[in-house]
């Protein structure tokens, strides 16, 4: 295995454990669709959250 296609991250107590390029990229990925989804749903709420003060006036 070339050094490129393998990944070492620390977890919680320092253990090291090795990915493929493959499953990093998939959870990139994944990562980058939960951050959207996380943004979207916090402009909603911002949005609610304005029309209800704006109600109240």
């Amino acid at each position: 295995m070339k050094f490129k296609d393998i990944a070492a991250s620390k977890v919680g107590n320092g253990f090291i454990w090795k990915r493929g390029r493959k499953d990093l990229l998939a959870e990139v990925q994944r990562l980058r669709a939960e951050n959207a989804y996380l943004k979207n749903l916090q402009a909603l709420v911002l949005e609610e959250e304005r029309r209800q003060r704006k109600k109240r006036r």
